[in-house]
């Protein structure tokens, strides 16, 4: 009986000729001189979300970086002394202060959703969370 299962077994055996390759693993290509090179062949769907992440680490900044400046400026905005609110008169100043600090808020929960999502740690919290 244990003969039967061993030819059975075997008789499946096949050779390798790469059907045991996930198409998902990349392609290493290795050029071996003075200088050791290797290219790495990525698929195009990990390649494109490669650069999805980058895009949303980069626009991440950018509103991080965009949350300092409508701070400041918004904070600057009340000064009666600040170049471009000197001819506003005061309600005018603090609509601008809102409307700035407003500005900054908004890009400061959006950089930092953008984050979450980058670490993996966005569906396991809130957007009520993060905002607060």
């Amino acid at each position: 009986m244990l003969s039967i299962f061993k030819s059975f077994s075997s008789s499946k055996k096949k050779d390798c000729a790469l059907e045991c390759i996930v198409p998902e693993t990349p392609a290493v290509h290795e050029f071996v001189g003075p200088v050791r090179i290797v290219l790495v062949d990525t698929t195009t769907c990990t390649y494109s979300c490669r650069r999805l992440v980058a895009a949303l680490v980069a626009a991440a900044y950018f509103l991080m970086g965009a949350f300092h400046f409508f701070s400041a400026e918004a904070i600057l905005a009340l000064n009666f002394v600040n170049g471009w609110s000197t001819p506003l008169r005061y309600r005018h100043r603090v609509t601008f202060h809102v409307i700035l600090q407003l500005l900054a808020l908004v890009s400061a929960i959006s950089g930092t959703m953008m984050i979450s999502m980058k670490n993996g740690i966005m569906p396991s919290i809130s957007l009520h969370a993060v905002s607060s």
